[in-house]
């Protein structure tokens, strides 16, 4: 039979390990809610048919800064979905009719009224975005 001494001990520091398990899950889940780029506003935007422009980044993504740069430069206004949360924006895409699969960052996308009007997908040249500007967000 075990020692009472180790049972009460043990299980204090399964009570503990839980507890510490369920706080950090917490904290990331607020953590990505509130310092993430959280998609969850963007197809609220969407659901509502509002307009909205959105980019889709990586991290460490050169080219994904050079689109956000012209777009600021630009004084388009713009919500940006992290590639790195890819399930939590998954709905976006189905509301959208986009198949998430060949989405290859950065893209941009154009949503009017809740429609998508236009994407460009897999940018890879500062003209495709003054282009994709020009002719559908009127810069």
């Amino acid at each position: 039979m075990k020692d009472p001494e180790f049972i009460v001990l043990r299980n204090r520091f399964l009570i503990g390990l839980a507890i510490f398990i369920v706080f950090i899950t917490l904290i990331i889940m607020i953590f990505d809610r509130f310092y993430g780029h959280y998609s969850g506003e963007v197809y609220d935007l969407i659901s509502d048919k509002k307009s909205v422009v959105f980019l889709q980044t990586s991290n460490n993504c050169e080219l994904c800064d050079s689109v956000k740069i012209i777009l600021d430069k630009k004084n388009i206004n713009y919500e940006e979905v992290t590639m790195s949360l890819k399930d939590r924006h998954e709905d976006i895409y189905r509301l959208l009719d986009v198949d998430s699969s060949k989405i290859t960052p950065p893209s941009l996308f154009y949503i009017k009224k809740g429609e998508l009007v236009s994407y460009l997908n897999n940018i890879s040249s500062e003209n495709e975005v003054n282009d994709f500007i020009k002719n559908y967000l009127g810069g």
